[in-house]
């Protein structure tokens, strides 16, 4: 009966939102059973921790992961995306030997961090040395383990075992932060935990399938594309944390604990939404870049946004009695968390953008990545000072909708230097 109910299900799921692979929506499953043990370790590192937490400590917890996240964008990040590629090529021999090399790129958002205790000011400096000296520590293998296991599971889309590297690791986060909170609470070790604990369960999961090293496999090409990626990708990714450090430099650090909390249902469907995209990254990088292909990847864009509307708008209805009983400490939460989930409608673009870097359409993702964070950063700059954590959420909502809209124009340009881009 369950196994008639499933491939029902993926009949349903193919024929509304325009999916012709059953293979996508099979994987499309297993990354939703894989993101709803993700929520399980949310409700401990996300909920239990913003609810049992007083806002100062919490609020320096957010501090340590946004440090930490901004350290992550000087680590050739559009290396993830790029290996992922070739290895959905066929080039899986080479992942060794730049795991290697990306071991020492990483030291260089190591320095960073280490170099950033000096511009702390004078009660930071004593407050987060220590922190700081840790995550410097962790930050090689914490980045290389990630990508490593990523480009293994997405590239060859073993997406069930990455459900098991996901288990495994939610079960010792969910266990380690338990014995925090409920025996030491401290900001540091919940930091250790959700950044330590990940980078050791991938590395084990990635050393039982990391392939022999293939020395015929040239690394040049893919290190070259990881640095165009990753200059492309430079303002997005650091737009991802920037808004964190300007509020607890302009507000505090209770006030960056009230934004987090407001942002974190909303961000944790944007995980779930982000987690599905890597089931079409393969398909995607395979076959010609034709027009016939953008539309269909519009229309099931289409779709995808209108089926959207109806969560979306349930949760912005019941937000105040999700808040009231989640997280009755913090009702100055409740309508922030509403906005934020309003620009939930804009997920679905993220296929747009995939789609610009899976076909190397270099000049339009770097109009896309590089206009939409002018656009956010002038608007957070604008409208941050002036109307608080509000202005935060909108300034990430004029992101994502101008990304969208711009990754939209270049699809819908059939013009012939589209084919200088591949």
């Amino acid at each position: 009966m369950f196994d008639r109910a499933y491939h029902h299900w993926l009949h349903v799921l193919q024929r509304i939102v325009g999916i012709r692979e059953k293979t996508m929506a099979r994987n499309a499953t297993i990354i939703t059973i894989s993101h709803g043990v993700g929520l399980l370790r949310g409700l401990i590192t996300g909920y239990l921790v913003a609810r049992l937490l007083p806002r100062e400590m919490y609020g320096q917890y957010q501090f340590l992961l946004a440090a930490f996240g901004v350290a992550g964008f000087l680590n050739l990040p559009g290396i993830d995306t790029s290996l992922r590629r070739a290895v959905a090529r066929g080039e899986k021999g080479v992942l060794y030997r730049v795991f290697q090399i990306h071991i020492l790129i990483s030291l260089i958002g190591t320095a960073a961090l280490l170099i950033a205790i000096a511009f702390l000011n004078p009660d930071q400096r004593q407050t987060y040395w220590l922190p700081f000296v840790i995550a410097a520590v962790l930050f090689p293998v914490s980045q290389t383990s990630s990508t490593l296991f990523g480009a293994l599971s997405v590239g060859e889309a073993k997406f069930k075992l990455s459900l098991i590297a996901n288990i495994v690791m939610s079960a010792l986060i969910a266990l380690g932060a338990l014995l925090i909170l409920f025996l030491k609470p401290s900001a540091l070790l919940l930091f250790v935990t959700v950044i330590a604990v990940p980078a050791v369960v991938y590395l084990a999961f990635s050393k039982r399938i990391m392939p022999p090293s293939d020395p015929h496999i040239p690394t040049k090409p893919i290190l070259i594309y990881a640095a165009q990626l990753s200059f492309l990708a430079l303002p997005l990714y650091f737009s991802t944390y920037v808004d964190k450090l300007m509020i607890s430099a302009l507000f505090g650090v209770k006030q960056l604990a009230v934004f987090s909390v407001a942002t974190l249902i909303p961000e944790n469907i944007k995980t779930w939404s982000k987690e599905i995209l890597p089931i079409s990254f393969a398909v995607q990088a395979r076959g010609d870049n034709s027009l016939d292909r953008r539309w269909r990847l519009l229309l099931v864009v289409g779709r995808l946004t209108a089926l959207a509307l109806i969560p979306i708008a349930l949760y912005i209805a019941f937000a105040p009695a999700i808040f009231a009983i989640l997280f009755p400490n913090y009702p100055d939460a409740v309508f922030l968390t509403q906005v934020a989930g309003f620009f939930l409608i804009t997920q679905p673009g993220a296929f747009l953008t995939q789609y610009l870097e899976a076909q190397k359409m270099l000049k339009a993702l770097q109009w896309t990545q590089w206009l939409s964070s002018v656009f956010y950063l002038i608007a957070l700059v604008t409208l941050l000072p002036a109307f608080g954590l509000i202005g935060a959420i909108v300034a990430r909502g004029v992101l994502r909708l101008s990304s969208v809209l711009l990754a939209l124009y270049f699809l819908l340009r059939p013009h012939p230097r589209d084919i200088a881009m591949t």
